[in-house]
């Protein structure tokens, strides 16, 4: 990875990438390393996807059992 690649990587954290890997709050993502217990980044328009994307990140907080999965269900999750 390049040093203009990780520059333009998304993140609300200045938590380093170890750091984060020993997180159960941390979404990371090759553009984007997400500490889930700070604010959600702006993302600036040119970065937005148009329309729905069709694709959703969902963190638990616990075990993913059959209860969380009819949550997801019912909130119109369908994979």
């Amino acid at each position: 990875m390049t040093a203009r690649h990780l520059a333009l990587r998304l993140s609300n954290t200045s938590a380093s990438l170890t750091e984060l890997q020993r997180s159960d709050r941390a979404i990371l993502l090759e553009n984007a390393l997400l500490d889930t217990a700070q604010a959600v980044p702006a993302i600036p328009g040119h970065l937005r996807a148009q329309g729905d994307p069709g694709a959703y990140l969902v963190q638990a907080r616990g075990p993913v059992d059959n209860s969380f999965r009819a949550l997801l269900r019912q909130a119109g999750a369908d994979k």
